[in-house]
């Protein structure tokens, strides 16, 4: 829960990293991607809610960042 009624939504992770209800800061890691979603093979699904409604959840992240296995940073 991200307060005033959003949060956040993660599918198809191989390890989630905090409990539900956790307090996190920008920055710490909240699950390994690598489930396998049944269309489209290993990765990560997430979405932004506001209430029940899906919203866009680009405006929430500042620039995309992937971390590699090495914990490498690529764009």
């Amino acid at each position: 829960d991200h307060g005033d009624n959003y949060y956040s939504v993660y599918g198809f992770n191989r390890e989630l990293k905090v409990s539900e209800g956790a307090q996190v800061r920008e920055g710490d890691p909240v699950s390994q991607a690598g489930g396998r979603s049944p269309l489209f093979g290993p990765g990560l699904y997430f979405e932004i809610r506001h209430f029940t409604d899906a919203i866009d959840p680009r405006p929430w992240i500042k620039e995309p960042v992937i971390k590699t296995a090495k914990n490498q940073e690529s764009p």
